[in-house]
């Protein structure tokens, strides 16, 4: 069974406890290694590297971005407390302008209660231990909602990559046969042409012979396609592994590529020369896919 895992994925998780809930969302995208960035209100940054840990256990690469809101029910206790050095402050500056506009009004508690940031209002001590659990429920469930993504996509992507490395595979075929016929074709040819050249003299059959032969040793690909071969039964034995190859089979590709254009290199044939194009076009889109696998 296909096991890719696509290193795009979406998911959402929410929790609550002791009055918080919990709202979580997880993006990813690709990346050569694994790397979490979470936002979340500095209250619960306690959290951070459990919330990591936890994502990890079902991300093993890509950019993953981990997005904590929270909100309360109106049961959590709040504070209130006085910026004791801000409101004399206020006295103070307010003495001074009554006296400077020789005003009579005296500070009211009214007037206190008006006065901005004087009083400040805040969530009493946070029990870290008590919400961490619900906390870290709603990370494990965007986390996994994110996981069933990147295999949904997988799956395609592997349905793509086995008819991309099938037509590969034909391909080299096409060029092992064809090899033959190209050696086949340049004696031919060179022979046509000495006997253009010598008119009606005898041709030296030997030497014929040995340049052809110097031809098939430059020519001949048959190491260049038993190794491409063999590189596309690991791609697929690669595919079937339930672990992140994605690394792997960006270096299979490499592999492939410089085996390619090997032959290309030797290749003194028309027709050999198509199918190696054709080969490294669909080289190509392998590995732009491969790009996207974990």
């Amino acid at each position: 069974m296909t096991m890719i895992r696509s290193m795009t994925g979406y998911g959402r998780g929410q929790g609550r406890a002791e009055g918080f809930a919990f709202s979580v969302e997880i993006r990813t995208v690709n990346h050569r290694f694994c790397e979490i960035a979470v936002r979340m209100p500095r209250e619960f940054l306690f959290a951070e590297e459990a919330i990591k840990r936890a994502v990890q256990r079902h991300v093993a690469r890509g950019r993953v971005d981990v997005y904590v809101s929270v909100t309360t029910d109106g049961t959590v206790p709040r504070t209130v407390s006085v910026d004791w050095g801000l409101l004399h402050g206020f006295r103070a500056a307010i003495d001074a302008v009554r006296d400077a506009l020789g005003l009579e009004e005296r500070l009211t508690l009214r007037d206190v209660l008006a006065l901005s940031d004087v009083f400040v209002i805040g969530e009493s001590a946070l029990d870290g231990e008590r919400v961490l659990p619900a906390l870290l429920a709603a990370v494990d469930e965007a986390a996994r909602a994110v996981r069933a993504m990147r295999e949904a996509e997988g799956a395609q992507l592997a349905a793509d990559l086995e008819r991309r490395v099938a037509r590969v595979e034909s391909r080299i075929d096409a060029i092992a046969a064809r090899a033959p016929e190209a050696i086949a074709n340049y004696r031919h040819r060179l022979e046509n042409r000495v006997r253009e050249l010598l008119a009606d003299a005898a041709v030296d059959e030997g030497r014929l012979l040995t340049e052809v032969a110097l031809f098939a040793e430059r020519t001949n690909v048959e190491e260049e396609i038993t190794r491409l071969r063999s590189h596309c039964r690991q791609f697929r034995e690669l595919m079937r592994r339930d672990e992140p190859i994605g690394r792997q089979l960006d270096f299979l590709v490499q592999e492939m590529n410089r085996e390619i254009n090997t032959i290309g290199a030797k290749a003194n044939d028309l027709a050999i020369s198509q199918l190696v194009v054709d080969t490294k076009s669909e080289l190509e889109k392998i590995r732009e896919q491969v790009q996207n696998i974990e």
